[in-house]
């Protein structure tokens, strides 16, 4: 075989190489994601020709020349034939200066998108030329550079504009602030009015951020502080409040997931703003929680965000008064991203300290409990365990408020730190406490183990309170419903699997409920009947019993009142379902056919769990045949598939079975429709109501064979 087989077998056998598109379309939008500030590097780099030049030669003349050749946009040439005799040097350049200035301004005003481009690079070189000769120009030559931003220009040519406006504010602002400071100002001016702008697209007011954030860092440090003071006492007009939190975002970042080094100085001039004056909207604090959380996501570690968390730790220390809770909120926000993990264990004792030498109050619960969570609090059980007794010696309705937040955050130890506090705090906010007290008390004991011990304590005082409701709730609809006592109730019930004593006290009330005047008029009693339902057949009195509370009489004649008045309520035959299923047989049995008279419209239902309910609650009753009885096991089959993508397959086959099962037509010999088969075809009717397209075409298959 010769060499050119055996290379082209090799070619035959090599992996075929991807077809890369030439041409991809992207949206405007997307292609202005891309467009950045432009760096200190790439800006110094545009200029390295510049040490080769004489000294009376210009790069203005020279990015001139350049153009010439590039560009034939009408307002381009315009400008070159008129100011190519007054750049023929640096001295003529800096004699003509004013008249470029002007010339220039005309010619971008009238110029169209391909000749803005080359009017801006010129700009870029006049500046670099120039330099402060150019300052009082300033004025005019931003606000026609900042006048092109509304309008929609490619992504390289606001590239430059951005270049453009870095070089102004490189060479005319950043060295005339001490001499000038009300260009400071008249900047500000000019770019608030363009952020008010609607034309403006928000991506290129993010660029424009990135600019000005980077302008930030290279201003001398009484300038610096006053610009971002101008960013604070603007954040209610319109645009500011995002353009702020970018600006700050693109000072602070630096390259290698580190913060530059003027953060401090850019940071706390804007907390010290918020926590001395702050503003009634929280448009500060939300700034200042946005740019901690974005500076926590983009450095690397604790040591890295230091110069971050000094500032807002020290703003926190030496506050007092309404200043500290204001420091206090912007925090507990920085505090709580990424666990806490972003400040070091020097940082979280300074905290710890201020907090522990201060009585504690219901505002400090945030901070707490982000105090506690951050991982270098929970390697010191020592501060951990003070922060805890120092929140309960308060009140025990502050303790369990932390108590129960701890809880639902998951934090390790809780049960170390808190079990004590619990025990004690709980059987006192039960006897002596409030609504609000003793709901916190409950909701502690039903989210954890750490009140394991005061079970028994809860279970009497449960069994006094529901009695008590017994006598005083009424079901009126016209009644104001109270929010204490049914928020008590929900927690009793929370509970009800670990208080004995709770189920049978809870028969008389659920009495009450169902003898309502107006049961559709009643959303408290429906809901105290559906929950105290629920809670009895849950309790742990062992299955078939449900918890020793009810008799088959009682179950009978709760099921019948559900069935006559409550069925219309899902949530209350859902119960009824649950009670039947632990096992008690209501007497009298349920009849199917005058069962299935009530609840069949309810099978109809769009809501699964209402007719998931109906099915169930007609597989207790008595007096089937074995078709209604096949037929109805394999309707509760199917509908106890989950109604989701990953269960979509399994529910067609389901209800594709479904008509053979039925084993004919609805209608029977004599053209009456069965029962059986009136049940088939309203739960087919009914599948067509569910928001799972794969099975609308089974359903309707099945329905067309059954209905022949």
């Amino acid at each position: 075989m010769s060499s050119s087989d055996e290379d082209a077998m090799e070619l035959d056998t090599a992996a075929p190489v991807p077809r890369v598109k030439r041409f991809t379309h992207k949206s405007y939008e997307r292609q202005l994601k891309s467009v950045h500030a432009p760096s200190a590097l790439s800006t110094a780099a545009a200029f390295d020709d510049a040490a080769a030049l004489d000294d009376t030669d210009s790069t203005f003349r020279g990015a001139l020349e350049r153009w010439k050749q590039l560009c034939l946009s009408p307002a381009f040439v315009g400008f070159s034939s008129r100011v190519g005799a007054m750049c023929g040097s640096l001295r003529l350049v800096l004699h003509y200066k004013a008249e470029i200035v002007e010339l220039w301004r005309e010619k971008v005003g009238e110029s169209d998108v391909e000749g803005v481009r080359p009017l801006l690079d010129l700009l870029q070189n006049l500046l670099f030329d120039l330099r402060t000769s150019l300052a009082s120009h300033y004025a005019t030559l931003l606000h026609t550079t900042l006048s092109l931003l509304p309008r929609a220009l490619p992504p390289d040519t606001l590239g430059t504009l951005l270049a453009t406006l870095a070089a102004l504010y490189k060479h005319l602002l950043v060295p005339s602030t001490s001499n000038s400071p009300d260009l400071l100002q008249t900047t500000w001016n000019g770019l608030k009015e363009v952020l008010a702008s609607v034309k403006v697209h928000p991506e290129t007011r993010r660029v424009l951020a990135e600019g000005w954030g980077t302008t930030l860092r290279r201003l001398k440090p009484p300038a610096r502080t006053s610009a971002v003071e101008l960013l604070l006492h603007s954040l209610a007009e319109p645009g500011v409040e995002d353009f702020a939190a970018y600006t700050l975002v693109s000072a602070c970042s630096s390259t290698s997931q580190a913060l530059h080094s003027a953060t401090s100085s850019i940071l706390a001039p804007a907390l010290s703003f918020h926590v001395a004056e702050g503003d009634g909207d929280g448009r500060s604090e939300r700034l200042l929680r946005r740019v901690a959380t974005a500076l926590a996501h983009h450095v690397r570690d604790k040591e890295a965000y230091a110069d971050v968390a000094d500032v807002f730790v020290r703003a926190y220390t030496e506050s007092d008064g309404e200043g500290e809770g204001r420091a206090e909120g912007v925090l507990s926000a920085a505090l709580g991203v990424r666990g806490g993990s972003r400040f070091s264990p020097n940082h979280i004792q300074a905290i710890a300290h201020r907090l522990l030498s201060n009585p504690p109050a219901s505002h400090n619960i945030h901070l707490l409990t982000t105090l506690l969570l951050a991982p270098a609090s929970q390697s010191d059980a020592a501060l951990s365990r003070r922060l805890v007794a120092h929140a309960f010696t308060s009140s025990d309705k502050l303790g369990l408020r932390l108590a129960g937040t701890l809880l639902a955050a998951r934090l390790p130890s809780s049960a170390l730190l808190l079990t004590q506090h619990v025990q004690k705090a709980v059987p006192r906010a039960l006897r002596e406490g409030d609504a609000e007290g003793r709901c916190m008390a409950l909701k502690v004991v039903a989210k954890g183990d750490v009140g394991g011990g005061v079970v028994g304590t809860v279970d009497t005082w449960a069994e006094g309170r529901i009695e008590e409701l017994v006598k005083s709730m009424t079901f009126d609809a016209a009644e104001d419903e109270t929010q204490d006592e049914l928020d008590e109730l929900s927690h009793i019930l929370t509970l009800a699997q670990s208080l004995p004593s709770v189920s049978p006290v809870l028969v008389p009330l659920i009495e009450r409920a169902l003898s309502a005047p107006e049961p559709k008029k009643s959303a408290k009693a429906a809901w105290v009947v559906s929950a105290g339902i629920r809670a009895i057949a849950e309790s742990k009195g062992g299955k078939g019993k449900a918890g020793g509370a009810l008799s088959a009489e009682d179950v009978g004649r709760w099921a019948r009142t559900i069935l006559d008045r409550w069925a219309w309520s899902e949530s209350t035959l859902s119960s009824l379902s649950a009670l039947l299923d632990t096992g008690i047989k209501p007497t009298p049995p349920l009849p199917f056919t005058q069962t299935y008279a009530t609840l069949k419209h309810h099978i109809l239902s769009h809501s699964r769990r209402h007719r998931q309910s109906a099915l169930s609650i007609l597989s207790f009753t008595g007096g089937r045949t074995a078709t209604q009885t096949r037929v109805l096991d394999a309707l509760r089959t199917a509908e106890s598939v989950e109604v989701d993508v990953q269960s979509a397959r399994e529910r067609v086959v389901r209800i594709s079975r479904i008509p053979n099962i039925l084993g004919g037509l609805a209608a029977g010999d004599e053209g009456s429709v069965t029962v059986e088969g009136d049940m088939v075809v309203r739960w087919l009717a009914a599948q067509l109501k569910v928001g799972l397209r794969p099975a609308w075409a089974p359903a309707c298959k099945a329905l067309g064979e059954v209905v022949g």
